[in-house]
């Protein structure tokens, strides 16, 4: 079996001082780069905003689609009378 390695005080300060400075030189920068809690509050408070502000333009587009969709529905309406009438018209002329 082999016996495991023993260092001495001073080997193993050098050990710790190696991972502290690699952990400050990886792990810290990391860590900075990731959201924190308020970072991840705002990000959902933009976007409620952001929801708020399409449906906000959702609502208008379906009015102004729907407004239109009557007015091509009226003017159906009117061809529809204004052909009868041309009908009538044409049957009056015709049968004098």
């Amino acid at each position: 079996m082999k016996k495991a390695t023993v260092f001495n005080k001073n080997q193993k300060g050098e050990i710790i001082d190696i991972f502290a400075e690699a952990f400050h030189e990886v792990v810290v920068p990391v860590l900075e780069t990731l959201a924190t809690k308020k970072d991840i509050e705002k990000i959902d408070e933009r976007l409620d905003k952001l929801d708020d502000r399409i449906e906000k333009v959702d609502h208008k587009i379906f009015t102004i689609t729907d407004n239109h969709s009557d007015k091509l529905d009226n003017l159906s309406h009117h061809q529809a009378d204004n052909a009868k009438r041309i009908k009538k018209l044409e049957a009056k002329i015709t049968s004098n």
